[in-house]
């Protein structure tokens, strides 16, 4: 089964993210399947559409998003993935006037996997580098000196 769950996730990144394919989140995405730190950190997405509108606003902002995933662990039902995130910053979908500034990101995935597709999902990614590098926030001071 792994083989199989480590092809969804990195079928997953390519269609969805890489190629803005909408109609794979039907596919791949569970109708009730809940992702967890995507967006707002306390604000779960719930089913296709709902994730479909958050993939909608972030290529929106960064339509040349590329994320490649860099290794992978499976156990059971359940798989985590390493990714980095490569993208321009070219939209204001995100309510921030576009900066054309590169970003560059990492994150973290761990889905449940049930009946070829993505079940559920806690994402960890880099929201706080990404508003960082497109200057919508300021760097705090060195802590280490």
């Amino acid at each position: 089964m792994s083989v199989e769950n480590v092809a969804l996730i990195n079928r997953w990144f390519e269609q969805v993210w890489n190629k803005g394919n909408q109609s794979a989140v039907d596919e791949m995405f569970a109708p009730n399947a809940v992702a967890h730190g995507c967006g707002e950190y306390d604000t779960p997405i719930t089913g296709p559409a709902e994730f479909k509108k958050f993939v909608t606003t972030l290529r929106g902002a960064f339509p040349d998003i590329n994320i490649k995933v860099v290794e992978t662990v499976c156990e059971g039902n359940k798989i985590a993935a390493r990714f980095d995130v490569n993208m321009t910053h070219t939209g204001s979908s995100l309510g921030i006037p576009p900066t054309n500034k590169k970003v560059h990101v990492g994150g973290l995935l761990i889905a449940e996997i049930k009946d070829g597709q993505i079940a559920g999902g806690f994402n960890t990614w880099d929201q706080l580098g990404m508003m960082q590098q497109i200057g919508a926030i300021g760097t705090p001071a060195k802590l280490l000196k």
